[in-house]
């Protein structure tokens, strides 16, 4: 599966989360964004997996990530 095709899937069940109000399930699709935009190589993808994380509240939890990558 391309990264693009993640994505679509991923951002999908998330819309699909939120709309039936099921936690576990946005909390999978956030996650998949967050491996997206930590690993991949593409600037235009990891733009959109980052406006799709800050939207539904992950700010605090990405500037932790970068914090923690710049360490590594």
């Amino acid at each position: 599966m391309t990264e693009f095709t993640y994505f679509f899937r991923s951002s999908v069940a998330l819309h699909d989360a939120i709309r039936h109000n099921d936690a576990e399930a946005k909390a999978d699709a956030l996650e998949d964004l967050i491996a997206i935009w930590l690993h991949s190589p593409n600037l235009k993808l990891r733009a959109r997996c980052a406006s799709l994380l800050q939207a539904n509240g992950m700010q605090a939890d990405m500037d932790e990530l970068c914090t923690l990558w710049a360490t590594f």
